[in-house]
Order: structure tokens, then C-alpha cells, then sequence
């Protein structure tokens, strides 16, 4: 059977920026290398499964502009069904990424028409087997929310910082109707505040009956699989991080892409930590191989 994601978030143009290092107060800092690519979390992931062999499609908006013709045409390239994007009236989202020879990275986002209020309907949702949410005003999120949950559709959310932020208890009109939630350490402790992670995780997840990957960057991946209350942990891959940006957005790919063939929550972990691994490698995103292709490129990528 075919399987297909629909994703719902902003759509963005990236721009991202490599220097040395960061400058000081009223100092300049040469940029070596440019790179421009779409962006947004959700709208990366669609394009992650799109490469790993997924069809998948976003729902979100960009303005009637260069940049918007820019993202939708890329989108295209990948393969990703551009035709719920709405065209709204104002500029394209852009996102400004500075990373420093170290992989640190600060962002500038200029939010533009990519937060537009959106409405899901029937034709959105034809042929979909999962909604995956990021990132979007609280309101529309929670409107497909509902709209999925009445769809029968199983969904997940990766909420970022600021929505987590907000405490679980702002969100629990979305976190009950959803059945995966993706977080990094950080922003599981903001959405559930508590001493303890692994205590954090399954309290989150027993309340809303959900199961949680967290994300900790070069410590691995943390899981919570709500059938058997059960928390499994994942190590790192051995490999060097040049540019981290998207690796989470990368993650929720390769965890959906295993998840919806039918693969367990273990190897859905593990299999996503495997695609965050390479994505990391190089600068650039969009950069992993197709799924069949993943575990031979890992390899040539591991350090002894």
C-alpha cells in the first residue's frame, strides 16, 4: 500500500551563512561560504521523505514573490506536493543561519506570510496515511489536529522551542489528539518541567498516552513507546558534525519513513538517528541518500 505524509508548517527560504567564528561587539566576520536551500522543520522533513522514497506533500505559505518562486520550485525538484501552498499576500518567510567552524549556530528568522492562518479540508488529507506538525501558530496546528483526529489519521508534532515553551498543559487540547511527539532534551524539560529526564518522558507520554523520541544531539536518541511503556535509548553515531542545522527536521523523516513500513518504534529510533547522523556531515541540508542507501553511506561516513 502507498504511503504518504502530509506535512504541515512554515515554508521558508534559508540562507545559511559559514564563518570562523562569531564576531565580537562592533567587529565584522568574513563569510567564507553561502548556501540557499528551502527551509522551515516541517517542510524539511517533506522533503527528507521525499528522498528516502516517501510521497509526501506540505501544506503551508509563501508570498507572491522571487523567494516563494524560489521554495516552491525546489520543493518540485524533490518531488514534494507543492499544491496546498498558499500564496499569501506579503513576503516569504527567510531565514538568515550563521554557523561557526565549530557547528554552532545562531538563526534569524523574519517570520513574513509562513504563520498565515490555514484551514485543513478533506482534499488535503486524500490519500494520507500520517499529519506531521511543526512549528506553526498554536491555533492552526490545533485545527488540524482535530481535523486529523476525525480523519482517522495518526499524527505527530515537533513542537520546537517556542511552543514548547508554552507547558504541556497550554497544549494538551493537541497533545491528546496526537500519537507521536519529537522534542530535544531541552525543549522536553520546557514542555514538562522535572529533575529527571527519563521520569520527564514517561510521565509526558502516560498522561497524554503518546510516545515521545527525544533528540540529544551527539548523545544519541531517547524514546518512550506508549504499548509498553517501555523507554529505549539509541547511541550516537560516530560521525563528524560540520552543520547540525535541519538535523532534527532529518530525524523525524527517518523515524516516519520506518515507522509507516510497518518497522517497530525501536528501529524507527534507530533508523532516524541514522539519517540525523549523515545529515550532519556536511554543510548544506537536503543531503542524505535514498533509504536503501543509508546504512552504506553511514558506514563510509563512521570514524573508528
Amino acid at each position: 500500500m502507498k504511503k504518504e505524509v502530509l506535512c504541515l508548517g512554515h515554508v521558508l527560504y534559508d540562507s545559511r551563512n559559514y564563518i570562523k567564528e562569531f564576531p565580537k561587539k562592533d567587529k565584522t566576520a568574513i563569510v567564507n561560504n553561502i548556501s540557499c536551500s528551502v527551509g522551515g522543520s516541517a517542510t524539511n522533513t517533506s522533503i527528507d521523505l521525499a528522498i528516502l522514497g516517501m510521497e509526501s506533500r506540505i501544506v503551508g505559505s509563501v508570498g507572491n514573490d522571487e523567494l516563494g518562486s524560489f521554495v516552491l520550485r525546489n520543493l518540485k525538484k524533490y518531488g514534494v506536493d507543492v499544491k496546498y501552498i498558499k500564496l499569501g499576500n506579503g513576503k516569504t518567510g527567510h531565514s538568515t543561519i550563521v554557523i561557526d567552524k565549530n557547528g554552532d549556530v545562531k538563526i534569524y528568522e523574519y517570520v513574513g506570510v509562513s504563520d498565515n492562518p490555514l484551514k485543513p479540508n478533506k482534499k488535503m488529507f486524500a490519500g494520507v496515511n500520517h499529519l506531521h506538525m511543526s512549528g506553526y501558530a498554536i491555533p492552526t496546528i490545533k485545527n488540524f489536529a482535530e481535523f486529523g483526529k476525525n480523519m482517522g489519521v495518526q499524527m505527530s508534532l515537533d513542537p520546537g522551542r517556542f511552543i514548547s515553551h508554552q507547558g504541556h498543559e497550554k497544549m494538551k487540547a493537541i497533545l491528546k489528539k496526537i500519537d507521536y511527539l519529537f522534542l530535544n532534551k531541552h525543549e522536553l524539560l520546557e514542555l514538562y518541567p522535572h529533575d529527571d529526564i527519563c521520569d520527564a518522558l514517561e510521565n509526558l507520554g502516560d498522561i497524554y498516552d503518546l510516545s515521545i523520541s527525544v533528540k540529544l544531539g551527539s548523545e544519541g536518541v531517547m524514546g518512550y513507546e506508549k504499548n509498553n511503556n517501555k523507554i529505549y535509548t539509541v547511541k550516537k553515531r560516530n560521525v563528524k558534525a560540520v552543520d547540525t542545522v535541519g538535523a532534527g527536521d532529518s530525524y523525524d523523516a527517518g523515524f516516519l519513513f520506518y515507522l509507516l513500513n510497518g518497522k517497530s518504534f525501536k528501529e524507527s529510533l534507530d533508523f532516524g538517528n541514522k539519517v540525523a547522523a549523515i545529515n550532519v556531515t556536511c554543510e548544506g541540508t537536503h543531503t542524505i541518500p535514498h533509504w536503501k542507501k543509508v546504512d552504506s553511506k553511514l558506514k563510509s561516513l563512521e570514524r573508528n
